[in-house]
């Protein structure tokens, strides 16, 4: 090799015969190479060992790096401009350096002069150099040998990531494509930095060997080819398909999805199924419960709500999250409030009120007018900023945001603020009726849906703001799902149980009565299956009342009317009583 004479001739040297090398410099690499130290030398080392002078260098001492060998070409090739100056060389009489020492632009003349040398002297006779190698300069500057093609793969032998030459280019492209290997077997992989200058477009050739061009700028990189364009992180080298844009519906089909999307629809299914049930079935339909209501329509709406952050971002999937997450979190949260405030307002109350705003129907218009507010905000909103979508690369694709892409999450969180202060009302509110006895003590359970919900939209609103992009929709549908679970079990479920432990209550008293009808007469034979038992007493009076003048009649009802009334020790069961109740006022007003 070219590289054998130079070793020769460095092997050569000694501390004593080292010209033309400066003393300084060679007392300094011998004394490094052989780890001794020199007294006399102008360079002093630290070693402890004094050179004796005879040292000699051996090939182990020699590094075998290809920079020695474009040192050495570097050298040649100042050299070989220098000599190639034309002015210098038609003064014969002058050296190279009186020559241009004479001349004015002799820096422009140097740096021609070496640019268009073209190193061919290597080409003879056991250089070991091939026929076909040529050195030029390129007109940037820099040099120019070819360059080899490597593949950074991980090896599964060495269980480390590593370079694999499968190619190079000296004048022509040669490129083994059968031994390219990806990265990993993910799709995510990330290539080696290209070399190409921030601000330039480069020619390159693709694997079929067709010219493709290159630009790079300072925070994407795009390489075209065809009617492909594919986008190049500058800082990562994460390499991004422009053509691969993911579908609305294609996040239904991962697990994540899969899973949000079957449990929202179960959640939705059992709130209707409860919703029909307390329609038909539940007894009371004063006081708060439309109230109840409204609660079971929004949770409904909440679980179908995560669906819509289960969907890729779209301007009609970004105009539902913006308008309707507010709008079903408001609807919920503030028939909770509500219900706390009427229950404050009956705290101190013997005899609960239902009229004018207390009604079921001004207790409903409080509720709405609270969900307007919110809906106002979401409105002004989706005016000023209409929905739009952006692409953004991630993940090898070109992930869609909605707009502003930067601030898109944070400012969903921040529409929902009047929500989070309805929450925070019925925390003060849920702690100031926890004596209240109004609904089974409804005001405990509802205390309890605001706290826990408090801890869930902490961990949502924070995930979905710092968390990758990958993330964050997954935080807020998830978010949704247990902030509807919370308000369905300690809602509606719990009152289904109550309605299951008041009719077992219904029936006891029933079958109590019975047991004491027959002790007041047991010959009579009366049904059981048709709730006649108040109508034996109204049958008793029915006989006096023929028999006997009607004062007599009406006044002995209407004394029984207010034993009834004023007797809580009375041995009938409340519902007969009740019954029985209605049953004289209606005998009285007709008597």
């Amino acid at each position: 090799m070219v590289l054998n004479g130079f070793i020769q001739y460095v092997k050569s040297l000694t501390l004593a015969n080292h010209a033309p090398i400066p003393d300084d410099w060679f007392e300094e690499f011998y004394q490094n190479v052989h780890k001794c130290r020199i007294l006399r030398s102008v360079v002093q080392s630290n070693y402890n060992t004094l050179c004796s002078g005879n040292e000699k260098l051996t090939d182990s001492m020699l590094p075998n790096d290809p920079f020695v060998f474009h040192m050495i070409l570097a050298v040649d090739m100042i050299a070989l401009g220098l000599n190639n100056i034309k002015k210098c060389r038609k003064e014969n009489a002058l050296s190279v350096a009186s020559c241009l020492a004479l001349q004015r632009d002799r820096n422009r003349l140097i740096y021609d002069s070496i640019l268009s040398s073209q190193w061919s002297q290597l080409h003879q006779n056991g250089s070991g150099i091939s026929d076909d190698f040529t050195f030029r300069f390129t007109p940037s500057g820099y040099g120019d040998i070819g360059y080899d093609i490597l593949n950074y793969r991980y090896n599964l032998g060495t269980n480390k990531y590593e370079y694999k030459k499968i190619g190079s280019w000296v004048n022509k492209l040669s490129l083994k494509l059968t031994q390219y290997r990806r990265i990993s077997t993910s799709n995510d992989f990330v290539l080696p930095r290209s070399r190409c200058i921030t601000g330039s477009t480069c020619n390159c050739l693709d694997s079929k060997g067709k010219t493709v061009q290159y630009k790079k700028s300072g925070q994407t990189a795009s390489l075209v080819s065809g009617n492909r364009e594919i986008l190049i992180d500058p800082n990562t080298g994460a390499v991004i398909d422009l053509s691969n844009r993911p579908s609305a519906y294609y996040r239904f089909s991962e697990i994540w999805g899969t899973i949000v999307t079957t449990l929202a629809a179960l959640g939705a299914f059992f709130g209707v199924c409860l919703f029909c049930y307390f329609l038909i079935f539940f007894p009371f339909r004063g006081s708060t419960t439309i109230l109840g209501f409204t609660l079971l329509v929004a949770i409904i709406c909440l679980y179908l709500m995560a669906t819509a952050f289960v969907a890729h971002a779209t301007p009609i999937v970004c105009a539902i999250r913006r308008f309707f997450l507010g709008f079903f979190y408001a609807l919920a949260y503030s028939a909770l409030l509500i219900k706390l405030l009427d229950a404050y307002r009956n705290k101190k109350k013997e005899e609960l009120v239902y009229k004018k705003l207390g009604s079921p129907c001004g207790l409903l218009m409080c509720c709405l007018l609270l969900v307007a507010v919110q809906c106002i905000i979401n409105i002004e909103w989706l005016i000023l900023v209409p929905p739009e979508v952006v692409r953004v690369p991630f993940e090898g694709v070109m992930w869609p945001r909605c707009s502003p892409e930067s601030t898109s999450d944070e400012a969903l969180v921040m529409s929902l603020i009047f929500i989070m202060c309805i929450l925070f009302l019925c925390v003060v509110f849920g702690l100031c009726t926890w004596s209240s006895k109004i609904n089974c003590y409804e005001a405990r359970w509802v205390l309890g849906m605001a706290i826990l919900s408090i801890l869930v939209w902490i961990v949502w609103c924070l995930v979905s703001i710092v968390g990758n992009y990958k993330v964050r929709d997954m935080a807020v549908a998830i978010g949704l799902l247990m902030n509807a679970s919370i308000l369905l079990v300690l809602g509606p479920v719990r009152r289904l149980r109550l309605l299951k432990e008041y009719k077992q209550q219904v029936k006891g008293e029933k079958d109590e009565y019975y047991l004491y009808d027959n002790d007041l007469n047991s010959s009579v034979d009366y049904s059981h299956g048709y709730n006649a038992a108040p109508h034996v007493i109204f049958f008793y009076y029915l006989i006096t009342f023929s028999f006997s003048k009607m004062s007599v009649a009406i006044s002995r009802c209407q004394i029984l009317y207010q034993m009834l009334q004023l007797s809580p020790a009375f041995p009938l069961p409340s519902n007969a009583r009740h019954l029985l109740t209605s049953m004289l006022l209606k005998f009285t007003i007709v008597s």
